[in-house]
This record gives C-alpha cells, structure tokens and sequence, in this order.
C-alpha cells in the first residue's frame, strides 16, 4: 500500500518521548555543512506504523528560508567565542538527548524535519535490532531472548520470507552486510555471527569484548556501536578493532548510539529511547546532521505494543533510506 499526505502537516505536540501527529515537514537548518540529506536522501523511506502496522515513505525536504533563518547560528557564535579564548581545552561533557530537543540548547549540526509521503509493510511482532538492503532483498535483525531471529523480509509487503532463530541465549542485535556475508551481533554474549547471505547458513562466528548495538559497512570496514558515545571501525575479516572515535555534538561527547546505516561516507544513527536520527563523520566523530522523525506513532498505536525507533536502512535503488522501530 502507498499513501501520499498533503504537505501541510505541521510539528506535533510532545508527550515524552512519544508524539501524537503522524507527520510533519522538518525544515533543514544550516545545510551548508552537509547537503547530503537533502541532495542525496531526497526521499526517505520510513518503515514505521503510520497506520496500523505500515512503514513510511519521507521526503525531508530543506526550505530555502530554514537554510537562512539563523535558528542554527547561536551555538556557532558561542563557538567562535570560546575559540578566541586561549585557554586549555576542558574535558568533553556528555551530551544529553534533551538538549538536543527541547530547545535548551541549540546545536549546530543542521535539523531537519519529515513529510510523510507513503508508507510500507512491517510485520509487528519484529523487535528491530538491525535493517538493511541488498538489491530487492531487505534483512532484518529481531531481538529479545528466546525471539532473536535472522529474518529476510520483503520490502513492500513484511511478509517474512526466511528465517533463522537464534539459541535461547542469545539476544540478537546490529546487523551488516559484507560481500556474501551477514554480520549478525548479540547484545551481551560477545558473539558476532557470520551467515552465508544466500543460504541463511551459519559459516562462521566472531568474539568481542564489551556488549553489542549496532553495525554497518561503509564498503572498506565495519563500524559498530555499543550503546555508549564511542564507534569501533572493525576489520571485516577478522573483527579486529582498527580504530575508535569518539561521538562529539558541539564538543560534547554524545553517546546511546543504537542502530547503525553506513551511506555516503557517514554513519547514521537511531539515538536510543529517542525519535532523532543522527548522522557522523566517522573520522572525527562530528555529528554533522540531525534528522527528527517524531510524530510517526499515535497515542493507539504505542499503546498496542509498538516500541521505540530503531533500524535504519539504505535503498540504493530509490536512493532513500528505510527506517522502523521495534514492533512497529
């Protein structure tokens, strides 16, 4: 099914971290430090409940005056300032998601707002822990113990196709693509395991300290996140960590990062427990970009089950990304 909504839908009123409107048109702020969300990414596919259990199609579309209104400049000039001043430079903080929302803090990195223009299939009972596409086929990860599952699904309908379950034990979490290879995380047990893409076969497993979130490949390494404000570029051979970098939004470290989508040079991010959507340089951490995709659930629909945004995928074919949540 496919739905167009008229472009007037307006920003929603917030109830916590969950909106009562459905849509709303995000005006970028800012651009000129990244044009890739709304050159590149001109549509954006949400694969989300707008409507009973459907995903959604986006067009985060950039206003010629929200590239101009200012609202982005304030932390800039603050900035500047402080850059002036000849003093050491103190330790990061950690950044909250609040600042980053309810306007007591106005960051740099350019914000943009949504339009919901149609939406997809998603099968509700699929706890999103990673999202991806190869071609026509779309993956998805399902956590939660005694659930967790390896999944290909179709793009338009949900309608699951393949599936693996994992052991009791397991909670399953990120999920990457490498050539023939699917990366599959888990959440505490330190496994990482390897199936053959066309089979679902288990070829292979990888160990690692410390717990698993998301995971993508950005074509040369995996990227991986734990939940903290810190990103590991992994070998996609072996697992070995490579590098680290930490998280930064206006030099404040910004950590709970979930789910991870690799477009273009960035790492994109689903900020856990929120309905922000962060995109990173890898090389330095910088969160360059922010893309807001609240108002996606109404108050019906959150209080049937549905969970919280998680799951981001690149459609190459329609340039657009895909993004979901957890029993969405």
């Amino acid at each position: 099914r496919a739905t167009v909504l008229a472009p007037g839908c307006v920003p929603q009123q917030q109830r916590g971290w969950r909106h009562r409107d459905r849509c709303v048109r995000w005006h970028g702020v800012g651009m000129r430090a990244r044009p890739l969300i709304a050159a590149a990414l001109a549509v954006a596919v949400l694969a989300g409940a707008c409507s009973g259990d459907d995903p959604v199609l986006v067009d985060p579309a950039v206003t010629a005056e929200g590239t101009d209104d200012g609202v982005a400049t304030t932390g800039t000039d603050d900035a500047g300032d402080r850059a002036s001043e000849p003093e050491p430079e103190p330790e990061p903080e950690t950044s909250t998601v609040g600042d980053t929302l309810d306007g007591t803090l106005r960051p740099t990195a350019p914000l943009q707002l949504v339009e919901v223009v149609d939406r997809l299939g998603h099968d509700a009972t699929a706890f999103t822990q990673g999202l991806l596409f190869d071609g026509d086929r779309m993956y998805e990860s399902r956590g939660l113990y005694g659930e967790s599952a390896l999944t290909e699904i179709d793009p338009v309908t949900g309608e699951v196709l393949r599936r693996v379950d994992l052991d009791d034990e397991l909670f399953a979490e990120g999920l990457a693509l490498v050539g023939g290879r699917l990366i599959q995380l888990t959440w505490q047990a330190g496994r990482a395991l390897v199936y053959e893409a066309e089979t679902f076969d288990l070829i292979g497993e990888f160990t690692y300290d410390g717990e698993g979130w998301g995971l993508c490949w950005d074509g040369t390494d995996l990227w991986m996140s734990d939940g903290t404000d810190t990103l590991d570029r992994r070998d996609p051979d072996t697992f070995e960590v490579l590098s680290s970098v930490d998280v930064t939004l206006d030099g404040s470290l910004f950590g709970d990062l979930n789910e991870l989508e690799c477009v273009d040079g960035l790492v994109y991010a689903n900020v856990w427990l929120t309905d922000l959507i962060v995109a990173i340089d890898p090389e330095t951490g910088e969160v360059v970009s922010r893309i807001d995709a609240s108002g996606l659930l109404t108050d019906e629909e959150g209080a049937a089950g549905a969970d919280v945004l998680n799951g981001i995928a690149y459609d190459a074919r329609r340039d657009a990304l895909v993004i979901t949540g957890k029993n969405w």
